[in-house]
């Protein structure tokens, strides 16, 4: 893929790299929802359920940060 990436415009880069933020945004959601669930249904506690949490946002910071 990245012999593939090496003769995109600059454009198509930009582009690329909004698609691939969109879909980190979502899977980060999904994570989410999931330690949400597991919160709910007394898998984790609630502090394992903020510090999970917490971290998965972390993470979006970094690479929205990072593609910006």
């Amino acid at each position: 893929m990245t012999s593939r990436i090496s003769f995109w415009s600059e454009e198509q880069k930009k582009i690329q790299a909004k698609y691939d933020l969109q879909m980190t945004r979502e899977a980060v959601e999904s994570l989410l929802a999931r330690i949400k669930s597991l919160e709910s249904l007394g898998r984790i506690t609630k502090k394992e359920s903020d510090q999970l949490q917490k971290s998965a946002n972390d993470i979006l910071k970094r690479i929205e940060k990072a593609v910006k």
